[in-house]
């Protein structure tokens, strides 16, 4: 893990589908990899919903 200040953290507002599967490791499992994109797709889901909220 870094600490590196640039890096976005999972769930993150301004964090896109893209950009939360890109950050899983290329040497992942298989199941590790499944695992990880469902996270990233739920976050994403999350995201949108609370986007369409007027007056946000």
């Amino acid at each position: 893990m870094t600490s590196d200040p640039t890096r976005v953290s999972t769930g993150t507002q301004d964090d896109t589908l893209e950009a939360c599967t890109s950050r899983i490791p290329k040497d992942a499992t298989d199941g590790q990899r499944m695992i990880a994109t469902t996270s990233c797709e739920r976050d994403a889901n999350a995201r949108t919903s609370i986007d369409a909220v007027p007056g946000k």
